[in-house]
């Protein structure tokens, strides 16, 4: 047992609607940064990763003679925008004229699995804030560019039935370093026909041949 005046328990109260207070404070300052881009002081500077910044035209344009490199990276950047997009709409002809077959058979995976589900993914307000080619060079009749980005986008996921976010924060803008490799064949690549038995190929094909069950790779000609 035991007693307490009421002068302790005005405190105690005070003490209560402070905490509360302050609390409130806090989370108001917490969503309003979440609603902010992020700040980008952990991109890496050509002076600390000069391996990563190759943006001489020089070693540029032995393989492509034509190429700005500003406008070859705003393709890119497009390209991009582009991919995720189709992604974002289920755009499965899209996705085969942007990827390569390897990589449009893992998005067309992946897209089944959210159809099941009922799921989208939302991607919105691209921006680009730095980009620097990495590599540039050939193979196999097709010139291979890797690059490093620096990218933010809203990126969440929502239900299609009653358009509730299901993943992520449709009020975050989040910020991605992404390492890519864009592939550009030097002939024209016909993807109507399977690159071994030539054989007709259908819209949205399997990542096998349907009459000599070869697997499928074709290059991109973007």
């Amino acid at each position: 047992s035991g007693s307490y005046s009421s002068d302790d328990s005005g405190v105690g109260v005070f003490i209560f609607i402070l905490f509360i207070i302050l609390f409130a404070l806090i989370m108001y300052e917490y969503e309003k940064k979440l609603r902010q881009p992020r700040a980008y002081d952990d991109f890496p500077t050509k002076a600390d990763n000069p391996e990563l910044y190759i943006d001489d035209m020089e070693s540029i344009k032995k393989y492509l003679p034509k190429a700005n490199i500003n406008k070859l990276k705003d393709e890119l950047f497009n390209n991009f925008i582009n991919i995720q997009n189709a992604w974002m709409n289920f755009e499965y002809d899209k996705l085969r004229e942007l990827c390569t077959d390897e990589l449009y058979n893992s998005y067309k995976t992946q897209l089944k699995v959210l159809k099941a589900k009922n799921e989208q993914n939302v991607m919105s307000d691209f921006s680009l804030h730095s980009m620097s080619i990495t590599s540039v060079k050939e193979q196999n009749d097709e010139i291979i560019l890797e690059i490093f980005a620096h990218i933010s986008f809203y990126d969440y996921v929502i239900n299609t039935t009653n358009g509730n976010v299901t993943r992520g924060n449709k009020h975050k803008i989040i910020t991605n370093h992404y390492l890519m490799t864009f592939v550009k064949s030097k002939n024209k690549v016909d993807t109507s026909k399977c690159p071994n038995c030539g054989a007709p190929l259908k819209k949205n094909h399997s990542s096998t041949c349907d009459y000599c069950n070869s697997n499928i790779v074709l290059r991109s000609n973007k």
